[in-house]
């Protein structure tokens, strides 16, 4: 485990004594991701290791669908200054689990997708493929408001009033 991991998790190998290599699991994960999406916060990070370990331990590499919370947050909740996991999570009120362990991280990256695919839902985007697309647009600059917007705070077009 690199030190740069040990320092960011706080776990350090003596934790992890019954852990198998990952080339003894390699094959098994290969099989549950075939047919899924995976959804990380940054996922382009994560598959870039997770590829790498599989193509090294299999010699090949799902083609699988992938949803970035990170992306989906720069693109439908553009006001936030800070879009990492725990801001996201802040903004929309997911408490925190143990940050940095696979199940917190996991339920909290999960809580974040389903209310950002509310957000997509406000905005139009109404199943994967929608959501896919627009991850696929290019980015646009977006002002940000200096005001605080919370998830029920939406944007209003210029020149668009209460009703």
């Amino acid at each position: 485990m690199p030190p740069f991991v040990q320092g960011l998790t706080g776990i350090h190998p003596g934790m992890l004594p019954d852990v198998p290599a990952f080339r003894h699991i390699a094959e098994e994960l290969h099989g549950c991701l075939e047919g899924r999406v995976l959804v990380a916060h940054n996922t382009a990070f994560d598959w870039h290791f997770a590829s790498a370990q599989l193509e090294e331990a299999t010699g090949r590499v799902p083609d699988l669908p992938r949803l970035c919370t990170l992306r989906l947050a720069r693109i439908l909740v553009p006001w936030l200054r800070r879009r990492n996991l725990d801001a996201v999570a802040a903004y929309y009120g997911i408490p925190s689990l143990q940050r940095h362990r696979a199940h917190g991280d996991a339920s909290e990256t999960v809580r974040a997708l389903l209310c950002l695919v509310d957000e997509a839902s406000r905005q139009g985007v109404g199943d994967l493929d929608g959501l896919v697309e627009r991850l696929a647009q290019p980015r646009r600059r977006h002002r940000r408001s200096a005001a605080v917007r919370t998830p029920g705070s939406r944007r209003r077009p210029q020149g668009v009033g209460r009703s």
